[in-house]
């Protein structure tokens, strides 16, 4: 097993605090678990999200900013020797200037921290399938070339993070994890956080999503929060080398329309879904989708809020790509490719079941998923 230290980044994260546990119980690293905080009350409340961490005399704190010029002046570089930066913007609505400021010049924060860690064995970048844009047709583990075109903006900065490393930084023993859509925190179909592939589920459930994006024959790549962190902690204490994705592949992927029709199977297993007669949505070209979206803003209908949920990242799904996960697979021996159809019927359960967290009307599920429109980290 290990031994040093480990700074993890975004430890309070949904990915970042998974792997965190991950390394506590299967390394003998110590762990500088470091979060976004600068006020008093920001730092208490992150305090508690990582009681049961910090309970661990293994576990020390740590918090800052990644646009502060400063922002790792507490951390001891001499005693690091592995990193798993996870801190990053992760929406897909989000601003260019803050992906920019966080998940680009955040990075290039981290990796002169990494230069100055003499100890330093490995440090891995956590990043996204989505770096390959909408042009990359098959998706290798290795750089992404030439530079794609992208939907959104938080697509561009982590596109732009590797692009960092690579470019300025490539001397150092570095590893990239590129993680898939995470629709699940373990094989059990549980959820405890909700991105955009909960919140449209959401919106079909209710009936609030007459038209889809997309093309039915579109493969769609998930992965699970807990498989996810185990590649994640395994890759960082063996030390790899190179890319990695944290993914199903080609192979063991859904077409977009087959999972529609899997989803609708299961919801239609409710009566409270059945009884409305809810049909499935039509499938609309691209030119088509953004003539809805442009057509529905000014009118401020349910469908155009569900529309607009959507929007950030749906050119996505005119995309089919052949994602590739075979150096992740042979490096590990973390089983990235779980049946999609076997897991759907227990995260569709758990979600409705739970109503997405909470108990809310049609009209809150929108507000709650317009805010909500978060990826893979």
């Amino acid at each position: 097993m290990s031994k040093g230290m480990v700074l993890i980044t975004g430890a309070d994260g949904y990915l970042g605090h998974a792997i965190a546990r991950y390394l506590l119980a299967n390394s003998n690293l110590q762990l500088c678990l470091w979060v976004k905080a600068s006020s008093q009350q920001s730092i208490e409340l992150k305090k508690q999200r990582l009681a049961t961490l910090l309970n661990n005399s293994r576990c020390h704190f740590y918090y800052g900013d990644l646009t502060d010029d400063t922002v790792f002046a507490d951390v001891n570089s001499a005693e690091i020797t592995h990193i798993i930066h996870s801190a990053a913007l992760t929406n897909f609505a989000v601003e260019k200037e803050d992906a920019y400021q966080v998940n680009v010049l955040g990075t290039r924060k981290l990796l002169q921290f990494a230069q100055r860690c003499q100890q330093l064995k490995c440090v891995s970048l956590i990043s996204t399938l989505y770096v390959a844009g909408l042009d990359t047709k098959v998706i290798n583990e290795q750089p992404i070339s030439p530079t794609p075109t992208f939907a959104n903006h938080y697509e561009w900065s982590k596109f732009n993070a590797e692009q960092v490393l690579l470019d300025e930084f490539a001397a150092l023993p570095w590893q990239i994890v590129r993680v898939a859509t995470i629709v699940a925190d373990n094989d059990l179909g549980e959820v405890h956080q909700y991105n955009v592939f909960h919140q449209t589920l959401r919106l079909l459930f209710y009936g609030l999503l007459a038209v889809m994006p997309g093309e039915e024959s579109t493969k769609i790549y998930l992965t699970t929060r807990d498989t996810s962190a185990q590649l994640c902690g395994q890759l960082l204490l063996n030390e790899s080398r190179g890319f990695f994705h944290s993914s199903i592949d080609d192979e063991h992927s859904l077409a977009l329309g087959n999972l529609i029709d899997e989803v609708y199977c299961q919801f239609n297993l409710y009566d409270e879904f059945k009884q409305k007669r809810i049909l499935k949505p039509r499938f609309a070209s691209w030119p088509t989708f953004q003539k809805l979206i442009d057509g529905t803003q000014s009118l401020g209908s349910i469908l155009g809020q569900a529309l607009a949920v959507m929007a950030p990242f749906s050119q996505q799904l005119y995309t089919n790509k052949i994602v590739k996960n075979s150096r992740a697979q042979s490096q590990t021996t973390v089983d990235l490719n779980f049946k999609v159809k076997d897991m759907l019927p227990k995260i569709c359960s758990y979600l409705i079941n739970n109503k997405w967290g909470k108990a809310i009307s049609p009209n809150k599920s929108i507000a709650i998923a317009k805010q909500g429109v978060k990826v893979d980290e």
